[in-house]
């Protein structure tokens, strides 16, 4: 249960790149699942199903539920064979930080190479003992075993990527993608320094082909009949102080749109720090967070570049405040030409505005800048000097967010009575339909009794002229008689 991390997708870290490899709806073997945080990622996120391998019974015990089968048992006794189901096969199996525990992983390998599919895919994860952190505590005289890392006291095994390539190799299987995770000296829990070593000695350390590679990450195969070369990636650094630079998305600032530099020193020497595939949408912004941490700051010029690395234009003194607008946990302490300020708290942020025209040729941005940690004693001198400063802006940023906030309300508010008349200009539309419905339907049934008037009154016409008639003419005179008699016969 030692390396018991949660995930972060959002960073490359081990378990992320692993995690990026493994197809939706795929049948997965886990080795070492320990608690089970990838085991669950996969079958919940990436609706696998997922068979795991754990020597330890409580980690196994929590990591089943999120698995079609949980065995436990040593990996390299075999019994695991035994109990997976008859003649099951997987898209994916894992191995995560997990080879370097074993007495002879490449026999491990080859056993469960038979239950790849024929695209099946192995991924591991294994430390890099070629490290400068370990070179620089082996040039100190040491090598002390830690609980964690580089230097684990269960790792039974160490391996530099030649050794990881045989290792694949011996296996019988062909790598088809490397990865690695990238840490300074200064971030690993050796904490070495570069600056502790000889100048020669420090660069040729640093220059060297996986200087800063803290895991390999590869991803293997059967071999094919036409085997395509092995691809080579490279993930960010993972970092403890960095400066960082923000892209500006439909959703705002994130992580997911930032470049991370590490800090690597804090001792006041002007540094530089380049970003590379500037991506940024038209009418978007740049954030600069200059540290994560509270110190002095001065910048010396920031440069824009295009994709030749040539100059496009650059910035300095004066010209720095054209495009710079501080924004949060940082306050100017200089007079304008010097650039210095101050950052009172671990999330500083300043705003880049540049010409939007001017960006669409720009590939790269360079920033020279020099660093004093607050605990030096001109930190400690500018917090008395500018403390109620700092504290007034404090106050007027947080006055001003209570603005926001109730601007915000009332805003609402506004939304809401407009949405109200809305709904009531609705229900008067729809009355003055059913009116109208109503009063062409009233109209219709009168012109319908008109008609019927007009024409009873044209047969009552019609009934009196033919009355009229009768009473004039000679029949009627000549049967008068007849009509005396026949009064005179009814009265008796």
């Amino acid at each position: 249960m030692k390396y018991d991390f949660n995930i972060d997708m959002s960073s490359d870290n081990s378990l992320s790149l692993i995690l990026r490899n493994i197809r939706p709806n795929s049948i997965v073997l886990e080795f070492g699942p320990a608690r089970g945080y990838m085991t669950a990622y996969m079958q919940q996120e990436l609706q696998c199903k997922v068979y795991g391998v754990e020597i330890d019974p409580e980690a196994a015990a929590v990591a089943k539920s999120f698995t079609e089968q949980m065995i436990v048992c040593d990996i390299e006794t075999m019994i695991w064979k035994d109990k997976l189901p008859p003649n099951i096969m997987f898209d994916h199996i894992i191995f995560a930080d997990v080879l370097e525990h074993l007495r002879d992983p490449e026999q491990v390998l080859r056993e469960v190479a038979a239950y790849l599919t024929v695209d099946g895919t192995i991924l591991s994860s294994i430390p890099n003992i070629s490290h400068s952190a370990v070179i620089m505590e082996l040039l100190s005289g040491e090598f002390k075993y830690r609980s964690l890392g580089l230097l684990d006291h269960t790792h039974i095994r160490f391996f530099t990527r030649s050794s990881v390539e045989r290792l694949i190799e011996g296996a019988g299987l062909v790598a088809k993608e490397w990865n690695s995770t990238l840490l300074h000296p200064e971030h690993t829990e050796l904490k070495k320094q570069y600056a502790d070593l000889p100048i020669e000695i420090s660069r040729y350390l640093e220059q060297r082909k996986d200087s800063h590679v803290y895991q390999f990450i590869t991803i293997s195969g059967k071999p094919g009949e036409q085997a395509a070369a092995a691809s080579y990636l490279e993930s960010d650094y993972t970092y403890t102080d960095f400066i960082q630079l923000f892209f500006e998305t439909d959703e705002g600032f994130s992580e997911r749109a930032s470049q991370k530099k590490a800090i690597i020193t804090s001792d006041g020497v002007y540094l530089s720090y380049t970003f590379d595939k500037m991506d940024l949408a038209r009418g978007k912004r740049l954030r600069l967070d200059p540290t994560n941490f509270k110190a002095l700051i001065q910048i010396s010029t920031i440069t824009l570049k295009n994709q030749h690395a040539e100059t496009v234009i650059e910035f300095r003194g004066e010209d720095l405040f054209e495009i710079i607008r501080l924004e949060h946990n940082i306050v100017n302490v200089g007079r304008s030409e010097n650039c210095l300020f101050y950052v009172t708290d671990n999330d500083p942020q300043i705003y880049l505005h540049f010409n939007q025209l001017l960006l669409e040729n720009v590939h790269q941005l360079h920033i020279e800048m020099r660093v004093i940690r607050e605990s030096d004693q001109v930190i400690t001198n500018l917090n008395e000097i500018y403390g109620q400063q700092i504290i007034n802006l404090q106050q007027l940023s947080r006055s001003r967010e209570l603005q926001l906030e109730q601007a915000e309300v009332r805003l609402e508010e506004e939304q809401q009575i407009i949405k109200n008349i809305e709904a009531q200009k609705a229900a008067i539309e729809l009355q003055n339909l059913e009116l109208k419905q109503s009063l062409a339907e009233q109209k219709t049934a009168l012109e319908h009794q008109s008609s019927l008037l007009e024409a009873a009154i044209k047969r009552e016409h019609g009934v009196q002229l033919q009355l009229e008639k009768l009473l004039t003419s000679k029949t009627w005179r000549l049967t008068k008689p007849l009509r005396v008699i026949s009064r005179w016969f009814i009265k008796k």
